[in-house]
């Protein structure tokens, strides 16, 4: 799972609100079960509960998942009419990312199985009329697959975002590795000086690559 890296340097996703901005829950697929939000996410986003939170959908999501999981293609599937689920596949020789986009359609609003729908996901058949009046107009059936390819690209830029931060992550930690070793081989050169006592240089090259090697103590023998 990919996302973006704040100023602080640590990571953030981002997928969630990229599809959020146009009308779209985002799910990740593992090891063929759908890891829905967790339930503090489910209660600022009623889509969350809306998809999550109805047996008759989450019922079909989880039947669906495992053939989801198994197939080598992207798809979309249309769940209820006006209910619309997208995978999204992206991955390189390293490792496989794999997502739902959930989606309604305009469709919805007037087939029968929207109250009930509403119901079982606990919200007001109201409050979910007005919330979709408020914000990112549904499309019809026809627009999905526009709405599939640019679920996909943000896919994608997504997990070519990861792989950048991981080659980051993988970089600084070499040259936190490399610093420390440096930091040692120096040390020894610099405590080999002609004329000195070598106990303090002894001790010294122990308690260092004790502290590199994160050993809880180290022995020098001296072999005269």
């Amino acid at each position: 799972m990919n996302g973006k890296r704040t100023e602080s340097g640590q990571r953030e996703f981002d997928m969630f609100s990229q599809c959020a901005a146009a009308g779209i829950l985002w799910v990740w697929l593992q090891d063929g079960a759908i890891q829905w939000p967790m339930e503090d996410d489910t209660s600022r986003c009623w889509r969350s509960k809306f998809f999550g939170h109805s047996a008759t959908i989450r019922g079909m999501l989880d039947e669906r998942a495992v053939a989801w999981w198994a197939c080598d293609k992207p798809m979309i599937d249309e769940i209820l009419p006006g209910v619309w689920a997208v995978l999204s596949i992206e991955g390189d020789r390293r490792s496989e990312e794999r997502g739902i986009a959930l989606l309604l359609t305009s469709e919805i609003v007037r087939h029968p199985c929207f109250e009930l729908l509403c119901l079982e996901s606990g919200l007001e058949v109201p409050e979910v009329r007005d919330r979709i009046a408020e914000g990112t107009p549904l499309v019809p059936a026809a627009g999905v697959p526009a709405l599939a390819d640019l679920v996909r690209q943000m896919h994608a830029a997504e997990f070519a975002l990861g792989r950048e931060y991981e080659t980051a992550d993988s970089v600084d930690r070499r040259l936190s590795e490399s610093y420390e070793e440096i930091h040692l081989l120096h040390s020894l050169i610099s405590g080999l000086v002609v004329g000195t006592e070598p106990d303090v240089f002894l001790s010294s090259a122990a308690s260092e690559l004790a502290e590199v090697c994160g050993f809880e103590w180290t022995a020098v023998l001296v072999d005269e």
